[in-house]
């Protein structure tokens, strides 16, 4: 049929016909994907118990992450706080179920008003009394939950595991945001880099580029970009940025594939750094098109290449804080067919 086609246009004509053609599968594909997006993420802004449970999720990440900064600032985070506090006293009050997530971001809070009170910082008595109020609520329905502090760990400790079996390797693995002065050497990262190229891809294509950083005011100005480094973000010692060249993908079943790939790479690298006792942190690129555009002028990244995200990191001082994040356990996200 093609041959047929191919016989009666003339080859730029068929060409531009198939452009066309392709355009339009791939349009209905995304507009497949805008709608499934819309109608399943937070965006409605409904209050289910999935959704909630999610909000609860993102805001108990925001105070564990702010209690294991380099340097915690006093009183942070309080619209993120009393928003984390609204909504599980309304996910308590509208539903029976316990979710282990919940009691978890029970526990940030505690932490959170623990913490400041060591130091002799005094809350808002607004912020105070709706704790009070969310004690008495969970007083009352006898909720009863392990605290969870945040950890506080040696470098010693941290990296006494790389070259363990790859179960506890992998379990010793954390997100750091905590880096010393100490320089992380070229031969060092290049190792790293070198090592993750064995990251598998779809068919082969090796899709993923990387983009890595060393000048200190190159790695400001990309953060400053990306956003979600504050408290941290300064005292990176590299930045790696990890892309993918859509050019070798085609057609709309594929148009997912770079970020798969590239998610794929970013884990491996952060594997890889652990092995050489280098911490890091991952970072999103969930870009806006305006801040996409922003990004590829100060990152200096080429048109044909798409974002998936960035990796911070350096050598961590001799002892740190690693946020206590709830991981569900394995029966909770399974199921078998």
């Amino acid at each position: 049929m093609k041959k047929l086609i191919k016989s009666l246009f003339p080859i730029f004509l068929y060409n531009f016909i198939r452009s066309i053609i392709r355009y339009i599968r791939l349009s209905k594909s995304y507009l497949y994907d805008l709608n499934h997006y819309f109608n399943n993420s937070m965006d409605l802004d409904d209050y289910s118990e999935g959704k909630l449970i999610s909000r609860i999720i993102l805001d108990t990440h925001v105070i564990e992450k702010g209690l294991t900064m380099p340097e915690t600032k006093l009183g942070f985070g309080k619209a993120r706080l009393k928003i984390l506090m609204d909504n599980i006293k309304f996910f308590v009050l509208n539903f029976n179920t316990v979710n282990p997530q919940l009691l978890h971001g029970f526990s940030v809070i505690e932490e959170y008003f623990k913490f400041h009170e060591n130091v002799g910082f005094e809350l808002e008595p607004k912020i105070v009394s709706e704790y009070l109020n969310l004690q008495d609520l969970k007083k009352a329905k006898s909720f009863d939950h392990f605290q969870r502090n945040q950890v506080e760990i040696k470098k010693l400790d941290y990296f006494s595991s790389i070259k363990a079996p790859f179960a506890l390797f992998s379990e010793s693995r954390s997100s750091i945001r905590n880096y010393s002065e100490e320089y992380v050497s070229n031969d060092a990262l290049n190792s790293v880099l070198d090592l993750a190229r064995n990251t598998p891809s779809a068919c082969n294509r090796q899709a993923v580029r990387l983009h890595l950083y060393r000048d200190t005011d190159d790695i400001a100005d990309i953060l400053k970009v990306q956003g979600g480094n504050r408290g941290f973000g300064h005292l990176a010692n590299f930045l790696i940025a990890i892309t993918f060249k859509s050019s070798v993908y085609f057609e709309e079943n594929e148009r997912n594939s770079g970020f798969v790939d590239g998610g794929m790479y970013g884990m491996n690298i952060l594997y890889a750094l652990h092995a050489e006792s280098i911490a890091a942190c991952i970072l999103n690129a969930a870009h806006t098109p305006e801040k996409d555009l922003k990004m590829r002028r100060v990152a200096k990244v080429p048109n044909d290449e798409t974002f998936v995200a960035f990796i911070a990191g350096g050598i961590p001082p001799e002892s740190f804080k690693i946020a206590r994040s709830y991981r569900y356990p394995l029966d909770f996200i399974l199921t078998k067919h």
